[in-house]
């Protein structure tokens, strides 16, 4: 994952960039993995048609598809993954940050989103880039 802050910080590019190397360090930590990986010529998806991933892929080799997370059992899966913790972090933010309704609405721009940035400001987990165009 990437914060909010790396985002308003860095942009949304080298923000994916940053997410998706922590998960390949994380991923290769186990030295026979990276190995195994390495013997059975693996690739890496990117949905989209940019590789913002770049050189932070570690020698494996990336291919882009637009639409990939509709074409592709894979990234559609990797997808799921992606949204469901991105859910349950939300519900868990929902807590420390109530009066934003992240429970319901996921942290997408709701009524009562909105409602809650009127009425109590913007919280370290917002990304003030973004709300300039709500608010």
């Amino acid at each position: 994952m990437s914060s909010a802050q790396e985002i308003e910080e860095h942009g949304i590019v080298h923000a994916l960039a940053l997410a998706g190397s922590r998960a390949l360090e994380e991923l290769l930590e186990e030295s026979s993995l990276r190995s195994e990986l390495a013997e059975s010529g693996v690739q890496l998806i990117l949905d989209g048609s940019h590789n913002w991933l770049g050189p932070k892929a570690m020698g494996i080799p990336v291919s882009t598809k637009t639409k990939a997370d509709r074409d592709c059992v894979s990234v559609a899966a990797a997808s799921v993954l992606a949204k469901v913790t991105r859910d349950r972090l939300m519900v868990e933010l929902d807590q420390t940050h109530p009066g934003y309704g992240l429970a319901s609405n996921k942290g997408y721009a709701s009524a009562t989103h909105i409602s809650g940035l009127k009425e109590l400001g913007v919280s370290p987990i917002h990304r003030t880039s973004w709300l300039s165009k709500i608010i």
